[in-house]
């Protein structure tokens, strides 16, 4: 695609952007071509505050936050299997209902929630204690049958919790536990896109992740 040929001629109603935290950088002179003030975004990332790095090409009211839900493996054949229905959370609003309207029905879900906020905190924290220990450990999640890596997911999740709470999360205690029986239902072989990037030498989404609940920790003093 020619970026420039399509910022020239064409007015996007709407630009889904589906990019790691660490690829930003790289794509900031092609976003600056494709949005305009007019443009509604969609972000589709991991991380917190999903807006900011955007509001330098448009205003916040047209940003709209997302977070996926579409577990995908890669198989030994080259291929990847798509484990379930993919499902994206927003925050109910005008412009998520405009962004619903984008998609044929049953193909994906759009879920409009009044608290994304938790919603989203709950899949960082999650991704970063399962991602983080796969992605330092280079195994997949038959690891979690060492009750010791089990404990370390547990102090990961615990720190997160906290953090987050001082975010304005409202998530109940039983959540740690909640993680822990999830990891049960996942095939031995499930990895994570953290264990992914490091087995293909590509960089980490550390920042978007880990990082994240440690800047905002340092920032609570938690």
């Amino acid at each position: 695609i020619d970026l420039n040929t399509v910022s020239k001629n064409y007015r996007l109603d709407w630009l889904i952007v589906c990019i790691k935290a660490y690829q930003f950088d790289e794509a900031r002179a092609d976003l600056k071509k494709l949005v305009d003030k007019n443009t509604k975004v969609a972000v589709i990332r991991n991380g917190i505050d999903l807006k900011a790095p955007f509001l330098e090409f448009t205003t916040a009211d047209k940003i709209l936050e997302c977070m996926i839900d579409c577990p995908v493996q890669k198989t030994s054949e080259g291929n990847y299997l798509q484990l379930a229905a993919p499902k994206i959370v927003v925050e109910k609003s005008a412009l998520a209902d405009e962004f619903e309207k984008l998609f044929i029905e049953g193909n994906l879900t759009v879920i409009q929630v009044e608290d994304f906020l938790t919603i989203n905190w709950k899949k960082v924290i999650e991704s970063s204690a399962i991602g983080g220990i796969l992605a330092l450990s280079g195994e997949t999640v038959w690891i979690f049958k060492d009750e010791e890596v089990v404990d370390l997911y547990k102090k990961i999740i615990i720190e997160g919790i906290a953090v987050a709470r001082k975010e304005g999360a409202d998530i109940a205690d039983n959540f740690v536990e909640d993680l822990v029986q999830k990891l049960t239902t996942y095939s031995d072989t499930k990895g994570s896109s953290m264990l992914t990037d490091r087995q293909n030498g590509l960089p980490i989404e550390l920042d978007a992740k880990n990082g994240i609940i440690s800047k905002y920790g340092k920032q609570h003093k938690v």
